[in-house]
């Protein structure tokens, strides 16, 4: 989601916000996840654990230890270095995985682009596969999101790559790119699913404005779509 419109009802669901987001790239925060990757942790344990860190580090800081030690385990089947990122709930439940973000890779790289640009990055789901092999210009309006994203795409070793860009899409205009890959928001502000494009965010329509600067474009669209309202070609 790169607009600017559901941010404030996407943090009020994150367990993460951005500062305690800073604390768990600190050495404190890096040795604690250690520490809870070889936890076993369930709903008996999980109050005892989570009582435990708050006394150390506070409730805030516990909730994203938590959270995040919960949300890498779920991601494993999406992600082979789960371990190592950074999520969450909602940037997970969206996220492409790795097998279709390499797919798309492919396809990229077969045509020879080296320039791209992600819009609506989220955690970069897609972005840790395009920058394998080429520049790659990430953009979304949340910061919080952005920041994972980076940490994301170090994890798979191609950081040098990634050019965070923190925007509205709705009020970018089209980036210096060869080819783009769009992955809009599909879901209202109360997590329910978006059938018609018209009504993405940014809708498939905004990308138009981009065809004559970027003409090679390829976007991730939900299921259940009117295909009478895609374009002919």
């Amino acid at each position: 989601m790169g607009t600017a419109a559901a941010v404030g009802a996407r943090r009020a669901l994150n367990a993460v916000n951005l500062k305690s987001f800073y604390f768990l790239l600190s050495p404190a925060g890096q040795a604690h996840l250690s520490a809870l990757a070889e936890m076993k942790i369930d709903a008996a344990s999980h109050l005892q654990v989570a009582s435990r860190l708050s006394g150390e580090v506070g409730a805030e800081r516990a909730h994203a230890l938590l959270e995040t030690t919960l949300l890498r385990r779920r991601a494993a089947g999406k992600f082979s270095r789960a371990a190592e990122m950074y999520f969450t709930r909602e940037a997970l439940q969206q996220a492409s995985s790795e097998a279709i973000s390499k797919y798309r890779t492919r396809r990229f790289t077969n045509a020879g682009f080296v320039q791209l640009a992600d819009l609506g990055c989220g955690i970069g789901g897609d972005a840790l596969a395009l920058a394998e092999s080429a520049e790659v210009v990430s953009v979304d309006w949340d910061p919080l999101r952005l920041s994972m994203a980076h940490e994301n795409v170090r994890a798979y070793g191609h950081a040098e790559r990634f050019r965070p860009l923190q925007a509205d899409l709705l009020e970018l205009s089209p980036l210096p790119v060869e080819a783009l890959f769009a992955d809009p928001g599909r879901r209202d502000e109360y997590g329910r699913r978006i059938f018609s494009v018209h009504k993405y965010r940014p809708p498939l329509a905004f990308l138009d404005g981009w065809r004559e600067r970027v003409p090679h474009q390829a976007v991730k669209i939900g299921p259940g779509v009117a295909y009478d309202e895609l374009p002919p070609e």
